[in-house]
């Protein structure tokens, strides 16, 4: 009798480490997968940021336009000071993806018809450092997958000019085309110099743009080059 419950009690102490066994490889394997799952889900973060980014032109506000009556009236009512307080407001209204305030400042100049806008740029950093993230099991650790330098920096250009040519977009929509015939962006971004470690504000981005020579820019044609057009056909001025 002895032996049997000896027995007895080393059978049901295997079946519990088994059991424990199992358990806790069950719990591995739903750790793993939620580490593997969690990213999945900071890939497509990165993802959908950059896309955001991307349709920076396509997701312009399309009912400025609506304003610039309002804008003529401000002007008619207060004078020039009153027209870039009714544009900054209509600006401010224009939606942007997440990291991106779309900040500005504006000045008009009644006697050239032209509305000069000066743009707060965001820094290089805004373009997301990892083009996905990984699960390595045998780490047990969720690793970036690092962008390379030359694509940062061919994003972090194509983001600017995107920048430029909605600002402008927006602007001509907004401003009377009565008072505003041409607007001057100037984009602006706060850094600190590596040299002396003070507070700088490079000018990166400088356009003049003419309202019939923008009018004809396809801004919603996926094969628009943001940065070609700057350059090749509003002569933007890039540092």
């Amino acid at each position: 009798l002895a032996a049997a419950q000896q027995r007895e009690t080393a059978r049901q102490m295997m079946a519990a480490a088994r059991e424990e066994q199992q358990r806790a490889a069950a719990e591995r394997r739903a750790a793993a997968e939620r580490r593997a799952a969690e990213a999945d889900f900071r890939t497509s973060a990165v993802a959908a940021k950059v896309a955001a980014f991307e349709r920076l032109l396509t997701d312009r506000s399309r009912h400025l336009a609506a304003r610039s009556r309002q804008v003529e009236d401000a002007f008619n009512a207060r004078g020039p000071e009153a027209l870039v307080d009714a544009i900054q407001k209509a600006l401010a209204t224009s939606a942007y993806p997440d990291g991106l305030d779309g900040s500005c400042a504006a000045k008009y100049i009644p006697e050239a018809a032209e509305l000069w806008v000066e743009y707060e740029l965001p820094r290089q950093d805004v373009i997301p450092a990892a083009t996905a993230y990984k699960y390595v099991k045998t780490r047990d650790q969720i690793v970036p997958v690092p962008r390379k330098p030359a694509e940062t920096d061919k994003l972090y250009e194509k983001l600017l000019a995107r920048i430029a040519l909605r600002t402008l977009a927006e602007a001509f929509d907004a401003a009377p085309v009565t008072l505003v015939i041409g607007i001057v962006f100037n984009g602006y971004v706060s850094a600190k110099d590596r040299a002396t470690g003070q507070p700088v504000r490079p000018l990166l981005l400088s356009v003049h743009a003419n309202r019939d020579a923008f009018s004809k820019i396809v801004l919603d044609e996926p094969e628009l080059d943001p940065q070609a057009c700057l350059r090749g056909y509003l002569n933007a001025v890039i540092s």
